[in-house]
């Protein structure tokens, strides 16, 4: 198990030095680039890029990039096919750790057991009727209700905010 840790870690160190790399060399727009570009289908460069950019286009890949005088520093095929799938998802992954955040923050608001739903006068009959029917213990709980939107989440926030706030007067 400690070896398995260990190879693990050492792959992981490699993928950030290689992707640190690549965003370190940069590409001229030349027409030799450019005629490689089009070759590949890409659109051509008008300023300088650093490979891991060009990297993000559909059709490059790992392997084009020694056409660009990238090289491949050294990285075993694991080690550039993480590298790729790391570069061109970016902004999913990105997106599904902020979704990741924003869920676990929905989990935090919790409901109060006595809340009272059908004082929600800004949500749908239907909807406060599901919320009394399955009386959600948070924010989270209430988003995975069928039915229950995310305008519908807002307004409960809301409320849910303003009692808090109202009980610190007290």
């Amino acid at each position: 198990a400690e070896e398995i840790y260990r190879e693990t870690e050492e792959k992981q160190k490699a993928i950030l030095r290689e992707i640190n790399r690549l965003k370190a060399l940069f590409v001229n727009p030349t027409p030799r680039v450019n005629s490689l570009l089009d070759s590949l289908g890409e659109a051509p460069l008008n300023k300088p890029v650093s490979l891991e950019s060009l990297l993000k286009r559909p059709f490059l890949h790992y392997g084009n990039l020694t056409d660009f005088g990238g090289g491949n520093g050294g990285a075993s095929p694991a080690v550039a096919r993480q590298v790729e799938i790391n570069i061109k998802y970016q902004g999913y992954i990105e997106r599904g750790e902020r979704e990741i955040a924003h869920f676990h923050s929905l989990e935090q608001v919790r409901v109060p057991d006595n809340f009272d739903f059908s004082g929600l006068v800004n949500l749908s009959r239907e909807v406060r009727e599901k919320l009394s029917r399955f009386r959600p213990v948070s924010l989270g709980q209430a988003s995975r209700i069928s039915g229950i939107t995310p305008a519908s989440l807002g307004v409960l926030a809301i409320y849910l905010e303003k009692q808090r706030r109202e009980k610190l007067k007290v």
